[in-house]
């Protein structure tokens, strides 16, 4: 099953929501990823460009988008980034894959 990284930033409302009514954000994530057959392996809140982001697993890139389109239609988040990550083992896989094939791929230059 893919893995996914999701980086996020709250709306000022849901700050203070949060602020105001303390709340565990990472048992609402997880209730809302496993709805769709996910799974919820870590959840952070973040300093920086992002206020949290959360490590998932999901069948498929389908069920993963749609259970982020679930989330992000709640309103809730100003930004959010989604990046698939690539298990060692299929690194090495495609490092092999690259090996055995080597695509006849040249560089752009200024040559003609």
């Amino acid at each position: 099953m893919p893995f996914f990284m999701h980086q996020w930033t709250y709306k000022d409302p849901q700050v203070r929501a949060m602020v105001t009514h303390p709340q565990d954000r990472a048992e609402i994530v997880r209730d809302a990823i496993e709805t769709f057959g996910g799974k919820l392996h870590s959840f952070f809140f973040s300093f920086g460009g992002y206020d949290g982001m959360c490590i998932t697993e999901f069948p498929d890139n389908k069920t993963a988008l749609a259970s982020l389109m679930s989330i992000v239609g709640s309103g809730g988040l100003s930004t959010i980034k989604t990046t698939v990550l690539v298990t060692q083992e299929e690194a090495k896989a495609a490092m092999m894959l690259a090996h055995d094939l080597v695509a006849p791929y040249t560089p752009p230059s200024g040559k003609k």
